[in-house]
């Protein structure tokens, strides 16, 4: 069980006393965690996708095709690195729903089970790391495919320059 400890904060007029616990504080932080987790996918999901088809919009029309093969090959590249960002990161918003899922069910069944004790079974903890590896190969390939995607641009430029 969680040792409660409480500590008594003075506004700024010193009138009132507002007591937080480590349990409250950690609450807290797993929602503000959780927040920042949502934004950053939804950030990378926003960018993989807005590249993605901004730049097949363009480079597919017969007039835009690139002349040079390799241009054609880095550019393609890294359309599949961004579909494969939005695949994975798909995926992991999909396992966190099972998750939730599974941990609502678990107190359903196990009322007696505190929140700690599901989240700390191997279960969970085998979720995690599936989570936390596509997140980091997600990322991954989304930070390789925006590379790749800027190479192929600035050398389609730099080709029609001449």
């Amino acid at each position: 069980m969680h040792e409660v400890k409480k500590e008594a904060l003075n506004d700024k007029g010193g009138d009132k006393k507002l007591e937080i616990t480590d349990l409250e504080r950690k609450h807290d932080f797993r929602l503000e965690y959780r927040q920042r987790l949502d934004l950053f996918f939804k950030s990378v999901l926003a960018f993989s996708a807005g590249g993605l088809t901004i730049s097949m919009t363009h480079f597919l029309k017969a007039e835009n095709i690139p002349k040079h093969d390799n241009i054609i090959s880095v550019l393609q590249n890294s359309w599949v690195l961004l579909f494969i960002t939005i695949l994975t990161f798909s995926i992991c918003q999909f396992i966190i729903v099972l998750q939730g899922r599974y941990i609502i069910t678990k107190w359903e069944t196990e009322v007696s089970k505190s929140y700690d004790s599901i989240v700390q079974t191997m279960t969970m903890k085998v979720i995690r790391a599936v989570v936390l590896a596509l997140g980091v190969a997600g990322f991954l390939t989304f930070i390789l495919g925006l590379v790749s995607l800027c190479y192929a641009v600035n050398s389609a430029v730099n080709i029609a320059r001449g």
